[in-house]
This record gives C-alpha cells, structure tokens and sequence, in this order.
C-alpha cells in the first residue's frame, strides 16, 4: 500500500511538471488554441439559415472518457503489480 502511496505522489508530480513546462516550450500554442476556439464559438453563433439565434451544441466524448479511465487503470495495476 505504501509503494502504491508513492507511485501515485510520483506521477501526480511528474504530471504537474509537464503540464506547467509544456506552455513554456511552445510559446505561441495557447494564443494559436485560443484564436480557433474564438473562430468555432463566433461560427456557432452565426446560424447559416438566417433565422437568427445559433445553438451552442454540447459534446461530451463519453466513450473516449471511459476507454482512457480503463486503460489508464489497467496501466496503473501493471506498473504497481511489476513494481510490487
């Protein structure tokens, strides 16, 4: 269980690293992320019938979440089962 405390400790360090310098070696990305989410938002709200008023479609990749969320438990058990 201790071995599992630290694995976790480790990668939730490791994680935050990376997501703090990934912004720092590719300087332009966010302003170049946040221009194409501007262009999809003012797309959305220009409806292309004319009739005025765009509805804003919600997404939610479900599927996606849940093959991640099983693999990254899978990965998880093999690297503490061969760690252990």
């Amino acid at each position: 269980m201790r071995d599992l405390l630290i694995f976790s400790l480790v990668g939730s360090f490791v994680l935050t690293v990376l997501l703090n310098t990934l912004p720092r070696a590719f300087p332009g990305a966010a302003t170049r992320v946040e221009r194409a989410v501007h262009r999809q938002l003012d797309r959305l709200h220009q409806p292309a019938d004319g009739t005025g008023g765009g509805g804003l479609k919600v997404v939610v990749p479900w599927k996606a979440m849940i093959v991640v969320s099983v693999g990254l438990t899978v990965l998880v058990n093999v690297i503490g089962a061969l760690a252990g």
